[in-house]
């Protein structure tokens, strides 16, 4: 433990001690006339004149000024001579050194040299020396003291010593609880001259921060004496000097107090009094202050005190915490400087201490933070602009907030409300702003509430608004009621969470929210609340008889408003109702859904009633359905009676009112099935049902059924309910079922003479052509009607086919017998087909692209043998009336055979007779898919094997080559048609099997046969309704 430390002590440690440390000597007395008067007391210097106060004019023999402070080394200085009759005691006093130099801990007690006194010789006395000096941070531990050095106590009419600080640094200080710092006091007078200045306990000049646990002392000023004349006694020194800035922190328990003023001497003159002041607490420029023990001003002559802290420059704060007690006055220097409530614990303030002529002056902005609550007393009308940060402050008037004009910003803390009264102050919501008001209270809040945050109402008292707010942030309603009256609205804030009570009842004319969420109650008394961008849900409910309007986006309803006995309106967006909302309802536009109650309702134009959310559900209108030409959506699994599905109970009558309502029915999985009961049943009337109230729109499609609207039962005929039967296949079957057959007609093979004409020599030559190679291309272009000889779907069609085929072909051998000619073929076709049914119409447009080879043999006697091989791929759109387009670029293939054989026969001359017979097998196959209504499609069954028999009467002319023909055929189709199933459902088409074919054809040949032209137009007939035209031309070129 270190004690009392003297300067033997230290220099024998090494540490370097000041000698002579001051700068200027205490002022000096002034003589200008005759008389007598007493000395200045000191006061502290400045870091270029650290002397004492000037001794009083008028006088030939006058006391000497007291000493001051350096505020450059923290020493004392010494007092001012006497001033004797013209001539000045120029002895120098001697000063007291410092106690010690570049401690970081102090733990027992380092000093500061005494001035040295005077007494008796007529010179001042010396000046204090500094406690502790230093650059290095420093702890003041428990127990430790620094005590800077006393004045010197002046001899007859000189001045006093200043004393010495306690701590002068540069650096940061701590003073631990039970370490104190007491600053010099100064010196006292033995005459006329003034007493010495009290010096500050510490002394900062570097900016730092003090953290103060124990008790900062500023040293006492000296007394001056009593006689005649006296000198005034020194001013005290402060608890704190910063030189140029910084932090003090003052804790809970601890103190710092400025010394007391020295007392003047008796009988004293005309200027000492003024002199005498005790020192302030703090005393700095660009200082921040929190407080959470005791500063105090220093006691001054004739009762008082100087002021506490005392900002003389720059920008400051001050920061109150509950157990803060400031005892002398606060002076801020300007608007700049702000005042702040803080710190976890709860306290209390006197408003009225705020004020010019208060206790606390000048500060230009207010804050509270701090998780604590602090409650404002008492009144001010000074301009308070409160900011609230943290915690809560808590008023009970709004004049502890001082004049209207100040505002209120909400940074995140509490306003709390302990009584009933208005306020129409501003108040900026910068983030969530919240208000508490006590049961059983009122706060009329007149001003605009405007910002980006949001505003949260606390407590279980009320909160009324009656202007026009501008804030953006949310709106929570935690407990108690949020009023709205007059004008009042708070239409921009994003969103309403209603958990206490919204209470609109008083607004003018009806409020607006953009979202509305809680479990609490919206009062509407006789007003309407709209709803412009909801998206939340309220489980809380309504009371009153007014309005609700949804104007736009989603809004869910679970709670019971069945008391509700107001209207609500659809007029955009979609409302779930999961609970009850009474009253009565419009859906003028946009939708209602859910799976609870509503009252009487009225479906309009252009709204939607959709029971169920996301999934099947039921939805009850507990009173009267009107229609007046909504819509009605119908969510259900298309299949057998028993089917899932929405349901609308109507516990009144259904009424049709303008125009019928229009059921749009959703298939959910439904892989249709026929009903065998009443159906599915979708709508339930417990009332009176009108006849055409509600009517099917579009198809209701499952699987291969088509579903219709009938309303009453079949075992109850009058029960006034609606149901969903299976009555026919579906409108889509016609074009799935009649599919593969348009497929097989775009492969059909041709005959020989249709894809080359006549290749050989005129019968009058006899026998086969000289072989010769040729390139060849033929156009195509049909029309039919193609009926069934049994059809699932009752469905036949037109086809329109254009095809244009290319090839090459050459001979691969000769012989006597006949030669042999091989080619290659590709092709591109086209088909569009229209299907007719009673069921549904539609058609499908397919494009193909093959690829074929062919091998012919034609012998020297006339007979011929012709084979094809063909692959194609498929591609086909299709579509069906009223629905459009249900498959889309579906993919097949297909592959065809045929073989034809013959003989030309000569008869008389250029006539010849050609009889034939040929068999051709196609096969097509397809991608399944899954149409719009979720059936899916495959293909069954896509063969063909048709038999050709004819005969052709020929005419040659012998100069060319050329010649004419007519043809006669009779057809037949060995298989049984082709099947698809569409959802497991198989539908089939039999083609009717029979058929006759009448033809005309020829070929022209010309430049000695090396360019032909040939065609053939073909008529055919099934003599049951299915006919068709065909016709073919091409041109070959031989080489």
């Amino acid at each position: 433990m270190l004690g009392a430390v003297s300067v033997a002590a230290l220099l024998a440690c090494g540490v370097a001690m000041p000698q002579g440390a001051y700068a200027a000597d205490g002022g000096q007395g002034i003589s200008t006339a005759s008389g007598v008067k007493g000395g200045a007391g000191g006061v502290d210097g400045t870091a270029a004149e650290a002397e004492g106060t000037k001794g009083p004019a008028g006088a030939s023999i006058t006391g000497g000024g007291g000493g001051a402070t350096d505020l450059t080394t923290g020493n004392g200085q010494a007092g001012g001579n006497a001033k004797l009759l013209g001539g000045v005691s120029a002895t120098r006093p001697t000063n007291g050194g410092a106690g010690a130099i570049g401690l970081a801990t102090v733990s027992g007690t380092v000093s500061g040299g005494n001035g040295a006194g005077n007494l008796g010789s007529g010179i001042a006395g010396g000046g204090g020396g500094v406690g502790l000096s230093t650059t290095m941070d420093l702890t003041v531990q428990a127990g430790g003291a620094v005590k800077g050095g006393a004045g010197g106590s002046a001899g007859s009419s000189s001045g006093g010593g200043g004393g010495g600080v306690g701590v002068f640094t540069s650096a940061d200080v701590t003073i631990d609880a039970l370490g104190t710092v007491t600053g010099g006091a100064g010196g006292l007078l033995a005459g006329q001259g003034g007493g010495g200045g009290g010096a500050a306990a510490l002394l900062v000049t570097g900016g730092g921060t003090i953290t103060n646990s124990g008790t900062l002392l500023g040293g006492k000023g000296g007394d001056g004496r009593a006689g005649f004349p006296t000198g005034a006694g020194g001013s005290g020194g402060e608890g704190i000097r910063l030189i140029n800035g910084g932090t003090v922190v003052n804790n809970a328990g601890a103190s710092i107090t400025g010394g007391a003023a020295g007392l003047n001497g008796a009988g004293i003159g005309g200027f000492g009094v003024a002199a005498s002041s005790g020192g302030a607490g703090i005393k700095g420029a660009n200082v921040s202050v929190l407080n959470a023990g005791t500063i105090s001003g220093g006691a001054t002559t004739g009762g008082g005190r100087v002021n506490a802290i005392t900002f003389t420059g720059g920008v400051n704060s001050l920061e109150l915490w509950s157990t803060s007690l400031i005892t002398g006055n606060v002076q801020a220097f300007s608007a700049a400087d702000s005042f702040t409530l803080g710190g976890a614990g709860n306290g209390s303030f006197n408003a009225a201490s705020i004020g010019n002529s208060a206790q606390y002056r000048g500060f230009g902005s207010f804050e509270k933070t701090g998780s604590g609550t602090w409650v404002l007393t008492g009144v001010t009308s000074a301009l308070t602009p409160w900011t609230l940060s943290g915690g809560t402050l808590s008023i009970a008037g709004d004049g502890s907030l001082g004049d209207a004009a100040s505002g209120l910003v909400f940074n995140g803390g509490t306003l709390q409300t302990t009584a009933s009264f208005t306020t129409n102050r501003g108040m900026a919501l910068n983030t969530t702003g919240k208000i508490d008001t006590a049961a059983a209270t009122t706060l009329t809040a007149s001003g605009i509430l405007s910002g980006a945050g949001g505003l949260t109402k606390t407590g279980g008292g009320t909160l009324e608004l009656t202007g026009d707010n501008s804030y953006s942030g949310e709106t929570t309603v935690s407990a108690g009621k949020l009023a709205l009256s007059g004008t009042g609205s708070i239409a921009a804030s994003s969103r309403a969470v209603v958990d206490g009570t919204l209470d609109i009842s008083g607004v003018a004319d009806g409020a607006s929210i953009k979202r509305l969420a809680g479990a609490g109650t919206v009062e509407f008394g006789n007003q309407t609340l709209t709803l412009t961008e909801a998206n939340d849900t309220f489980s809380g409910d309504f009371a009153g008889n007014g309005g609700f309007v949804l104007a736009g986006g989603q809004q869910m309803l679970t709670g019971d408003s069945s008391l509700f006995a107001g209207s609500s309106r659809v007029e955009g967006g979609t409302l779930s109702v999961n609970g009850t909302l009474g009253g009565t309802m419009d859906v003028l536009g946009g939708r209602l859904q859910g799976n609870g109650t509503v009252g009487a309702t009225t479906n309009h134009l252009g709204g939607v009633i959709a029971p169920g959310i996301d999934g099947f559900g039921t939805l009850m209108v507990d009173g009267t359905y009107t229609s007046n030409g909504g819509a009605l959506e119908i969510e259900t699994v298309l299949a057998g009676d028993s089917s899932q599905t929405d349901l609308l109970i109507i516990t009144g009558n259904s009424i049709l009112g303008t125009s019928t309502t229009q059921v749009h029915v959703f298939n959910v999985g439904g892989l249709g099935a026929q009903t065998t009961a009443d159906g599915i049943k979708i709508v339930q009337v417990d009332g009176t049902s009108a006849a055409d109230a509600f009517v099917l729109n579009g198809p209701a499609i499952g699987g291969a059924y088509s579903y219709k609207l009938f309303q009453n039962g079949l075992a109850n005929t009058t029960d006034g309910d609606w149901y969903l039967r299976a009555a026919s296949l579906a409108p889509t079957t016609p074009v799935y079922q009649n599919y593969p057959q348009v497929l097989l007609g775009m492969i059909a093979l041709p005959t020989l003479e249709q894809r080359v004409g006549d290749r050989r020599r005129t019968v009058l030559d006899g026998g086969a052509e000289t072989g010769q190679q040729a390139i060849w291309t033929r156009f195509e272009g049909a029309h039919g009607h193609v009926e069934a000889n049994a059809s699932s779907a009752d469905a036949s069609y037109d086809v329109d086919t254009t095809l244009v085929q290319a090839g090459i072909d050459g001979q691969l051998s000769e012989t006597a017998a006949g030669r042999l000619v091989a080619g290659l073929t590709a092709q591109y076709s086209r088909t569009d087909a229209d299907i007719f049914s009673s069921l549904g119409e539609g058609g499908n447009t397919t494009v193909s692209y093959g690829v074929g080879a062919t091998l012919t043999w034609y012998g020297e006697n006339g007979f011929y043998v012709d084979g094809q091989a063909q692959l194609a791929t498929l591609r086909s759109d299709m579509n069906a009336a009223v629905i459009g387009k249900i498959g889309d670029g579906i993919h097949g293939n297909g592959y065809a055979l045929s073989l034809e054989a013959g003989r030309k026969i000569g008869l008389d001359g250029a006539w010849s007779l050609t009889p034939q017979a040929q068999l051709a097998y196609a096969s097509v196959d397809f991608d399944a898919f899954t149409d719009p209504f979720g059936a899916n499609v495959s293909l069954r069954k896509g063969d063909s094997l048709k038999g050709r028999l004819g005969a052709a009467l020929n005419y040659d002319v012998q100069a060319t080559g050329s010649h004419v023909y007519g043809i006669a055929n009779l057809t037949y189709e060995f298989l049984n048609g082709t099947s698809v199933a569409v959802s497991g459902v198989d539908l089939s088409f039999e083609p009717q099997r029979f058929g006759g074919e009448l033809g005309l054809g020829g070929t022209y040949k010309w430049a000695g046969g090396k360019y032909t032209l040939f065609g053939e137009a073909l008529a055919s007939s099934s003599f049951e309704g299915s006919h068709a035209l065909k016709g073919t031309a091409g041109i070959i070129v031989r080489f």
